[in-house]
């Protein structure tokens, strides 16, 4: 059998944050230990409601930022429960 090279796309929608502020806020962990607390990163969360976290530099190496267009031409997410959880959990608190 011969390898074929495949490229993936996926839309996610993500915020920077250490990985202790992530365990912390995301997953009420705020007592685990860890080399290195404020490892920078971004909290992702994908298409079918995923939460996620990942370094900076992985991160930063398979995502580009992209305009609300461009998402809307590349995926119907923005419709999704998804999409909608992420914006109303960005909407300030009163």
């Amino acid at each position: 059998m011969t390898e074929k090279i495949y490229i993936g796309t996926k839309i996610i929608a993500a915020e920077p944050m250490t990985e202790m502020e992530f365990l912390s806020e995301k997953h009420n962990s705020p007592n685990i230990i860890m080399d290195h607390p404020d490892r920078p990163g971004y909290h992702v969360r994908y298409e079918d409601g995923y939460v996620s976290w990942s370094p900076k530099e992985v991160f930063e190496r398979c995502y580009r930022e992209v305009s609300l267009s461009e998402a809307t031409l590349a995926s119907g997410w923005l419709n999704t429960e998804a999409w909608a959880a992420w914006k109303k959990e960005k909407e300030p608190k009163p």
